[in-house]
């Protein structure tokens, strides 16, 4: 949890921080959210080494969907044998 909350605080417009899910033997990674004008900027971090992405996605939102309260992300193996990641991202339902 120390982990998450240093990087918490160097994370610009930081909105929510997963919890961290294992992918490998003795790896973990974590997903983080921020909120831009009008993106949702997805970054899931290896635990170990945060100067590098596993995955980074950006997609267009429409503001009144209100702000972010959670992501949880979990791992899957793909056909080729690497690991990939999926999010659910929790969201108000209107922005007042």
């Amino acid at each position: 949890m120390k982990k998450c909350w240093k990087l918490w605080k160097k994370i610009e417009n930081g909105v929510a921080v997963s919890g961290a899910v294992s992918f490998s033997e003795g790896q973990e990674a974590f997903a983080f959210v921020q909120i831009g004008e009008s993106k949702i900027h997805l970054t899931v971090k290896h635990g170990l080494d945060w100067s590098n992405n596993l995955l980074k996605e950006s997609f267009e939102m429409d503001r009144q969907r209100g702000f972010v309260h959670k992501v949880f992300i979990y791992n899957y193996l793909r056909t080729d044998r690497t690991y990939g990641f999926r999010a659910l991202i929790v969201m108000e339902d209107h922005y007042c």
